[in-house]
């Protein structure tokens, strides 16, 4: 059984070439014998077989195996679009179409390769995550887009360098190298400066595979733990702001009802305080609800043309007689042709009203406030208010606009500041598109600028859309 199975796999092609070498050999038998008769016609005779067989091994066997050793030479350097031509159905045949076939097997993996590494380039690439990836000897391998931005380098720039070429931290590197000597991955948190100094939680992973290495993930922290910061502190002055004068009512309660209710003059005293107190009290409870709808969207914000000199007149009717009570003199002046303000009115006159009485509140007796309105060099409707007051240090600038941040924390409770005025303000400007700017000397004054989209500029760019 096994001889007969080794025949039928041998095929019909080598028992074919073995008759055709039977009839040769007996052909060059029958060519000595004509040798021996006649050298010219037996070496004729001789010669015209012979060169038929060259011509055959070199067409059928030859060429064949040059053409199969160039192809899988050229498949080896990586062309995988060769061809390997060769005809026929013998052997060489069926090895130059499996070596094809082979070779678009391999096109095809490698396009899925290809396509696999740019659709994980492409998730990396999409990472708010700074993901680093280095080899055993701690090299850079990988980096994403993300460290590119956060640390302002390129991946270029760090391919086959430490991982202080990609992010500038020895002690990011000694963690790194802690790692790749154990084997064990960790979690911890630390500052990096980029240059700007930023709080980052890392991730270290060993890789088993792919030559060691390992990667490393770092996820920024310095938003979420300001945001914390502002959270609590927010809930601090919230309950701080509280506290004060509901303390403050609750103690002059206590004062009359252990008996101070016979004298009439101390008892009105203790009620006008009580009363000041609860009005702080509901306008801090307002502002804080205002506040809230501002930033949660739920308060429906309209758009429609806003006239300035109207709503300027406005505001000048509700603070002249405040601004003559404390000795300010109060002036307004709005731009010829100054066209409309695009967005809420009410928004845009709750704002006014914020910083008008803010400036006519800090303002001296013997001083004066000005609000202008004018088109800037933007093409913006633009709103100073200015004042010539106490005005503010430069390093409370930047938190002014903070909630329950009070420059001077005595005089605002004065003046029956809640501190959530100009927190307002700047949510409103933003959420109506505009933006606020401020600029102040201490003991000179302050000035409020605020920019506010244009109804032309609004419809041009729509007519442009």
């Amino acid at each position: 059984m096994k001889k007969n199975r080794f025949i039928w796999e041998l095929g019909w092609r080598p028992l074919l070439w073995f008759g055709v070498s039977v009839v040769l050999f007996y052909l060059a038998v029958m060519l000595a014998g004509l040798w021996r008769t006649g050298p010219l016609l037996g070496f004729f005779l001789w010669l015209v077989p012979m060169l038929f067989l060259a011509w055959l091994l070199i067409r059928k066997i030859v060429r064949p195996i040059t053409e199969i050793v160039k192809g899988a030479g050229e498949l080896a350097q990586g062309n995988l679009e060769r061809q390997i031509m060769v005809d026929g159905e013998a052997e060489l045949g069926d090895l130059a179409r499996s070596i094809n076939i082979l070779a678009g097997r391999l096109r095809k993996m490698k396009r899925r390769v290809a396509e696999e590494t740019d659709l994980s380039r492409a998730i990396l690439n999409s990472m708010v995550d700074c993901v680093v990836a280095l080899d055993r000897e701690g090299r850079v391998r990988l980096v994403n887009k993300a460290v590119e931005r956060t640390f302002g380098v390129s991946e270029a720039a760090c391919l086959g360098k430490s991982v202080v070429g990609a992010v500038r931290s020895f002690e990011f590197e000694r963690l790194v190298q802690g790692v790749l000597a154990d084997g064990r991955g960790l979690v911890e948190e630390m500052p990096i400066f980029t240059p700007q100094p930023r709080s980052f939680l890392i991730h270290i992973t060993p890789l088993a595979a792919g030559g060691g290495g390992v990667v490393a993930i770092l996820r920024d922290t310095t938003e979420a733990k300001r945001l914390e910061r502002v959270r609590s502190d927010f809930f601090a002055n919230v309950s701080h702001e509280l506290r004060t004068p509901l303390t403050s009512i609750n103690g002059f309660l206590e004062t009359l009802l252990d008996g101070s209710l016979d004298d009439e003059a101390s008892t009105r005293h203790f009620l006008e305080i009580m009363s000041t107190e609860a009005e702080r009290l509901s306008r801090l409870i307002d502002d804080l609800f205002v506040l809230s709808d501002i930033e949660n969207r739920r308060r429906t914000f309209k758009k429609e043309a806003v006239a300035m000199d109207a709503l300027i007149g406005k505001i000048e009717d509700m603070f002249t007689m405040m601004a003559q009570d404390r000795g300010v003199t109060l002036r307004t002046s709005v731009a010829d042709g100054l066209p409309p303000a695009w967005g809420d009115g009410d928004m845009i006159t709750q704002l006014m009203i914020n910083l008008v009485d803010n400036a006519v509140k800090y303002t001296p007796s013997g001083r004066q406030v000005e609000v202008t309105a004018f088109l800037d060099e933007t093409l913006q409707v633009a709103v100073r208010v200015a004042d010539t007051g106490v005005g503010m240090a430069e390093d409370d600038l930047p938190r002014i606009f903070e909630r329950f941040y009070r420059v001077d924390k005595a005089r605002s409770r004065e003046q029956g500041g809640t501190g959530l005025g100009l927190s307002i303000v700047k949510h409103i400007v933003e959420t109506l598109g505009g933006r606020i700017e401020v600029a102040s000397k201490l003991g000179r004054g302050s000035t409020f600028t605020v920019r506010l989209p244009a109804c032309h500029t609004v419809a041009g760019s729509s007519a442009e859309n």
